[in-house]
């Protein structure tokens, strides 16, 4: 069997369309303008940029405190200042973003861009493993504070015979 070219079949609705507007002339109104559209990826990326270079909290005011007055009522009747919400939320923010800048770095170990639930398990696991509880040793004002608490964390761990000590038959020098 030979092939043959397959023929484009006509609409007659178009055609009948484009003949109605053909007669209604200048009547019409002219094509609208398409609306101007980012590559994807740039608004994300001037989103980021705008939050890095912001100071305000990422997390709403009011949600966090209906939040925080329901996780308290399990416990029983608390008042907090206002200074202490916002130091709450300012803890808790510190908290998510480290924890997804982490999450970030797990998924691009994995090479891929888009983080995934076992990406957050292996950071939550290695975090309670090195002995950090993923939501109440972050600190807000230093950022080096996570690692000073690891290392202090292995120096608990090291055994006592690990340390130097100096032997009978090794000379001092002074």
């Amino acid at each position: 069997m030979a092939r043959t070219k397959a023929t484009a079949k006509k609409n007659s609705k178009k055609a009948a369309t484009r003949a109605s507007l053909a007669a209604i002339g200048k009547d019409e109104k002219p094509a609208a303008k398409r609306k101007h559209r980012f590559r994807p990826g740039t608004v994300a990326l001037r989103e980021i940029r705008q939050y890095q270079k912001s100071v305000d909290c990422l997390i709403k005011r009011a949600p966090f405190m209906r939040l925080v007055k329901e996780a308290l009522g399990k416990f029983g009747e608390f008042r907090l200042k206002r200074s202490a919400f916002e130091a709450l939320q300012e803890i808790c923010q510190s908290t998510l973003v480290n924890l997804f800048n982490d999450t970030q770095l797990a998924a691009i170990n994995a090479k891929r861009v888009t983080i995934m639930a076992p990406d957050m398990k292996l950071v939550q696991q290695l975090l309670k493993n090195n002995g950090i509880d993923s939501f109440s040793d972050f600190s807000a004002s230093d950022p080096g504070a996570r690692q000073q608490r690891r290392i202090a964390a292995e120096a608990k761990q090291l055994p006592s015979s690990s340390a130097v000590t100096p032997t009978d038959n090794a000379t001092v020098q002074e």
